[in-house]
């Protein structure tokens, strides 16, 4: 029987989880003795495919056979997931807290506690789950990186450093607390700064798509456009679907010859990979503004529809993007 952190290392590959799927419901027919296992389990799989309905049902069968906390807590963790991934994140917090009361030591349950808390900007109620994350043993570096996230969200950036480097005082080599230094610094105006950090994440991690992305950006707030787009390129080249570098790489096009049509295929590539509101309203918003500057009526109309669609997601507001002449962002 596969454990939980054997499934979560093939994330990405639908046909192993409907494979496992497959062999779990065949195993719980004939194995009661194990049921407990085997319907965490497929709560588990049902959430990575995220088929809430299924989930729910059997990580609720779970926890009604579980004897032990711990497993009525870890089934409970599965549900939660469900949620967020359907947005429903005050259902979430409600299954984790139950979660934490039944398992105080559950690393996931307080982690994830301190993200969705985060995700809600309710700031304060973050960091008291990510203080006590810190003194999980082993959580350290991951818990001070996640406060100094939480502080660069917050934009006090001072703080985020010093989480960041007290992360670094329990692992050294803790690339995503690096990374944060580097984030940081770019925030706060410190490009050389930040340039190192970015360096020293991929000396600890060579394959890093977004240290090679940050110091391309580093280089474009310089004007550096060659370098810029080199480090894209590279970017690129590791993780294919990295829709920023496309948005940046059409920006620096406009920027150094105009060359409209170029950056209207860059953008256009990333609104295809975009994974978010976010995204798709600078993307679209990109191309829309793209398309009026050479008077493609239709193909404005069209891109002007789709960020109008996008609009009210995430609290974006109209007013804040109905500007048909304004620049191209990035």
């Amino acid at each position: 029987m596969p454990s939980i952190a054997e499934l979560q290392s093939e994330f990405y590959n639908k046909e192993f989880y409907e494979s496992w799927e497959k062999k779990e419901l065949q195993l719980l027919a004939g194995d009661v003795a194990h049921a407990i296992e085997h319907h965490k389990l497929l709560g588990f799989i049902y959430e990575m495919m995220h088929r809430h309905e299924e989930c729910v049902e059997h990580s609720e069968k779970a926890i009604a056979l579980a004897k032990q906390k711990s497993d009525r807590a870890d089934a409970r963790v599965s549900i939660a997931r469900s949620h967020i991934f359907r947005k429903e994140i005050n259902m979430a917090i409600a299954q984790y807290l139950t979660a934490y009361d039944e398992d105080p030591d559950n690393e996931a349950v307080i982690e994830e506690l301190g993200h969705c808390y985060r995700n809600s900007k309710d700031y304060d109620n973050g960091l008291h789950w990510y203080t006590l994350l810190s003194r999980q043993e082993g959580m350290e570096a991951w818990a001070f990186t996640d406060m100094g996230d939480l502080y660069v969200e917050k934009k006090e950036y001072n703080k985020a450093i010093d989480c960041y480097k007290q992360a670094l005082t329990f692992n050294e080599k803790y690339d995503d607390a690096v990374y944060g230094l580097g984030v940081a610094h770019t925030e706060s105006g410190k490009g050389d700064e930040a340039m190192e950090y970015f360096r020293k994440e991929l000396e600890i991690n060579p394959a890093s798509a977004r240290a090679l992305y940050c110091i391309g950006l580093v280089y474009q707030n310089k004007e550096d456009y060659y370098r810029a787009l080199h480090h894209y390129t590279e970017a690129l080249k590791i993780a294919p679907g990295f829709a920023e570098a496309y948005n940046n790489m059409a920006f620096i096009h406009l920027e150094m010859d105009g060359d409209i049509r170029t950056a209207i295929a860059e953008v256009e590539k990333a609104a295809e990979l975009a994974t978010d509101s976010q995204q798709r309203v600078l993307f679209y918003l990109n191309l829309s503004r793209l398309y009026n500057k050479i008077k493609d009526e239709e193909k404005h109309a069209y891109w002007k529809k789709k960020l109008m669609d996008q609009l009210g997601f995430g609290g974006i507001s109209f007013d804040d993007y109905d500007d048909d002449d304004g620049d191209v962002l990035k």
